[in-house]
């Protein structure tokens, strides 16, 4: 845990200095096209204050699903979803830097970030608090498209994946589920 709150801040102080100017064209868009390498998939936390992610999922088509704290009226703290979130994603190796937005553009926030397969360690933009997420049991979904845009391990038979309360679950042709291994 510690070496991934160092190694979240060295990116982020990197990302911070060196701006990413270079990684874009006079239009602002991105002069590489990258695949879906990094984090893709449904991460979850406790969290403990208000800005901070309850659950974060990234999906192959560049759509996300997140959850956060935040401050609401009186003083209270109350659970934020935004759904068809838009991300977009500059990595080297495990580390990078997600900007999230509305599907009309309006920008949400930015994450440093660093990546381990299992957990996903986040900076947002201006913070200096790593939130560390862990990979989910299960896939968050809303519909069962949002299953296959998540890179979910498909069990050893014919059949898809559907969404049942929220949480992806691959049935097989037979109609028999079967957890993925």
């Amino acid at each position: 845990m510690h070496r991934l709150r160092i190694a979240v801040l060295a990116v982020a102080t990197c990302l911070a200095a060196c701006g990413g100017e270079e990684l874009f064209g006079q239009a602002r868009e991105p002069m590489v096209q990258l695949q879906p390498v990094g984090p893709i998939g449904t991460f979850e936390a406790q969290p403990t204050r208000p800005g901070e992610a309850l659950r974060v999922v990234l999906m192959t088509d560049a759509t996300a699903h997140l959850e956060a704290l935040v401050m609401c009226q009186l003083g209270l703290v109350c659970p934020l979803k935004v759904d068809d979130a838009l991300y977009t994603r500059l990595e080297a190796g495990s580390a990078g830097h997600m900007d999230f937005t509305t599907q009309s553009g309006q920008p949400l926030s930015g994450y440093s970030y660093l990546y381990s397969g299992t957990q996903l360690g986040m900076v947002r933009d201006g913070d200096a608090q790593l939130q560390v997420l862990d990979r989910a049991k299960v896939a968050w979904c809303s519909v069962a498209t949002q299953c296959d845009n998540q890179l979910l391990p498909t069990p050893v038979c014919p059949g898809q994946w559907t969404c049942v309360n929220n949480g992806c679950q691959f049935e097989c042709a037979a109609g028999t589920f079967v957890a993925p291994p």
